[in-house]
């Protein structure tokens, strides 16, 4: 017979965001597995004991998303949903009234966002797949809890809050970059994987850093352009490289820049022109416009009727189609003289293994496309990049940045 394990308040048992410091990893894990066993009944069982240090498996982040050959990750049905710990009734009568009890959940939702908001920067953690899957099971957690706030409130609609993110890269001698964003839960609906926009991933974090701090390297210092210089992002998501690149260009002198962020996926876009209005508010006013882009069936329409000098796209290869589709795209949409920077996280294990060496076999001499002038690109250079500490997903080992050109 399973022994009876108590179920605490999170009102009682979490402690004040603030001190989430002075926990130990495993200490953080418990707390977070507790609520996953109240707020996410169905979920897979993150530890067989509270009290055990948490050890990470792969395969346990993989089973929160649904393979799709065409889109990023997604969630996935676990199919082990039926072994949820049934403990004793009385344990279950408790998690039944806490779960329906609006000021815990309140409460709950409040302390696993201020988690997040933290966890990248939480020196608790002394092991980065413990981190990144502890962010994976906050990410989880605040799903539901808005998904139960809006039932409660009739609105049914599983869209997802999501929850602010504040960034702030260092120049080299022009202050810093500070943006803020509106990250949502991708991949909550198996029925429409293609949502991975929603999140902001560890590539444009890292990019958005190295562009910060070193313009020229990117072709962007104060006097790179005798004109002024067109910018176009592909597969933008969140908007994070758009946003802090439009601030970077400001400040560097660059007024009349033209930026402009593209996705294609309509709850990305919606999400990409709320950030984007947003940050309006700390900037008087940022050159980037937003405009849908199909790779795969793209409509060369203004904004995108002119070509760019520099087109920027950070983990947006999860197929060998992607790649082959955005270098079709770049081949359009490129100046003669312009540059494709292209970065991509390395994974080596899962099923998103491999996948970002379909960009070198995209633009080699044998299949790489080519525009109407019959130049083709190449991969001019690359280098591989340590993946800083507590940016990206457990599955990424290290970031590639590929300079691309004619």
């Amino acid at each position: 017979m399973t022994p009876t394990r108590m179920v605490s308040l999170p009102s009682s048992s979490l402690p004040p965001i603030n001190a989430l410091m002075n926990q130990t990893q495993e200490q953080i894990r418990a707390l977070i597995s507790g609520l996953v066993k109240i707020y996410c009944p169905l979920a897979i069982a993150l530890s067989s004991t509270y009290a055990q240090p948490f050890t990470h498996k792969s395969d346990q982040s993989e089973s929160l998303f649904v393979p799709a050959v065409d889109s990023g990750y997604a969630s996935e049905a676990n199919e082990d949903e039926d072994q949820e710990e049934d403990g004793s009734g009385q344990d279950c009568k408790d998690i039944t009234a806490i779960r329906s009890d609006p000021f815990e959940r309140s409460y709950a939702q409040r302390w696993v966002t201020g988690f997040v908001t933290r966890a990248e920067d939480c020196p608790s953690f002394t092991d980065e797949d413990a981190r990144q899957s502890a962010i994976e099971d906050a990410y989880m957690l605040i799903e539901a809890l808005t998904l139960a706030a809006k039932s409660d409130d009739g609105d049914t609609d599983s869209g997802g809050e999501g929850f602010r993110r504040d960034f702030v890269f260092e120049t080299a001698q022009d202050g810093d970059v500070s943006v803020f964003l509106h990250d949502k839960l991708a991949g909550t609906n198996s029925a429409d994987p293609d949502d991975v926009g929603l999140q902001s991933w560890g590539a444009s974090i890292l990019f958005s850093r190295l562009l910060c701090r070193d313009p020229e390297n990117f072709g962007l210092g104060r006097h790179c352009f005798g004109s002024p210089p067109r910018v176009v992002e592909l597969g933008a998501g969140t908007g994070l490289v758009s946003l802090a690149l439009g601030v970077l260009l400001r400040k560097l002198g660059h007024d009349a820049v033209t930026l402009i962020a593209t996705d294609y996926h309509a709850a990305v876009l919606d999400n990409l022109r709320d950030n984007v209005r947003a940050n309006l508010a700390d900037h008087d006013s940022l050159p980037i416009v937003t405009c849908a882009l199909d790779w795969s069936a793209p409509v060369w329409a203004a904004p995108l009727d002119k070509q760019a000098d520099i087109i920027i796209a950070t983990d947006v290869v999860y197929s060998p189609l992607h790649a082959e589709w955005v270098r079709d795209c770049a081949s359009q949409l490129l100046a003669p003289e312009g540059v494709f920077w292209l970065m991509t996280a390395v994974r080596t294990n899962g099923r998103f293994e491999g996948v970002s060496e379909t960009v070198r076999s995209a633009f080699s001499s044998s299949t790489s496309g080519g525009n109407s002038e019959r130049r083709q690109l190449r991969i001019l250079a690359s280098e591989r990049l340590q993946k800083p500490a507590g940016v990206g997903r457990g599955d990424e080992s290290c970031y590639e940045l590929f300079k691309i050109g004619w």
